[in-house]
């Protein structure tokens, strides 16, 4: 593949790119990869990101990192999940168990 030789990167590092639709197989020979979960082209690590430069997004110094809770639990396996209200005021929060209006 182009690029892999000599990249200093780490092999499990993804670098998440801005590809246009119209530049996706452009991408892809480079060596980029879909992620389907985050529907975004990234360059795996190991591959050198000199070729990437033109999709590469503002601030793309560090790999674009998956911080969820379900990636990476806080210290002790507690995982918090702050919930937010919905915009809409006529929303009626279902737990599944039983409906609401019932």
């Amino acid at each position: 593949m182009a690029g892999q030789a000599g990249s200093g990167r780490a092999p499990g590092a993804k670098h998440y790119l801005e590809v246009p639709y119209a530049q996706k197989d452009q991408a892809k020979a480079l060596g980029a990869r879909w992620d389907p979960a985050r529907k975004k082209w990234y360059v795996p690590g190991g591959i050198d990101l000199a070729a990437f430069s033109a999709w590469m997004p503002a601030g793309a110094g560090t790999p674009d990192v998956d911080h969820s809770p379900a990636a990476k639990p806080a210290p002790g396996g507690v995982v918090t999940i702050a919930h937010t209200a919905p915009a809409d005021p006529h929303f009626v929060p279902y737990d599944g168990e039983a409906p609401p209006w019932e």
